[in-house]
């Protein structure tokens, strides 16, 4: 974690540094899916994120935009809401990198503005048949 030096008329303080991101969305998009930056450079892990898109019939170049997301990562989710995004999946992220409060509960489904939004584990965590079935459980419900 990065640390910022804020200094005030009497104390020093480290406050976590805070990278925006910005997306660039295109209207095709209707799934927007967080990854970790560390998950997205692991191969095996890649491949199962792969498996889980192309098996709730969506196009992985054309439906789904990949945002890779870090520790430190943060969306002001209003900046999402006008777009033509239905779905939203955050593997591993808390909801407060997305300006998201209230919403902690993994494999459940929430509906935000007419947006689908599910917070999962990360991918690493999907590696035995029940916690893929728990995931899937919860896709499935968003694909209805």
């Amino acid at each position: 974690m990065v640390l910022k030096k804020v200094v005030s008329q009497t104390h020093t303080y480290s406050l976590p540094e805070i990278n925006l991101v910005s997306l660039d969305l295109l209207d095709s998009h209707s799934w927007l899916v967080f990854v970790s930056d560390r998950e997205l450079a692991q191969t095996n892990l890649t491949d199962l994120l792969k498996k889980i898109i192309n098996a709730l019939n969506i196009s992985w170049d054309h439906d789904v935009k990949i945002i890779s997301f870090n520790p430190t990562s943060c969306l002001q989710f209003n900046q999402i809401v006008n777009s033509s995004l239905k779905c939203i999946v955050g593997f591993g992220i808390n909801p407060n990198q997305l300006s998201l409060q209230g919403f902690n509960n993994k494999h459940q489904v929430y509906s935000i503005y007419n947006k689908l939004v599910l917070f999962a584990d990360s991918l690493e965590t999907y590696s035995n048949d029940q916690s893929k079935k728990v995931l899937w459980k919860a896709l499935q419900e968003m694909k209805l």
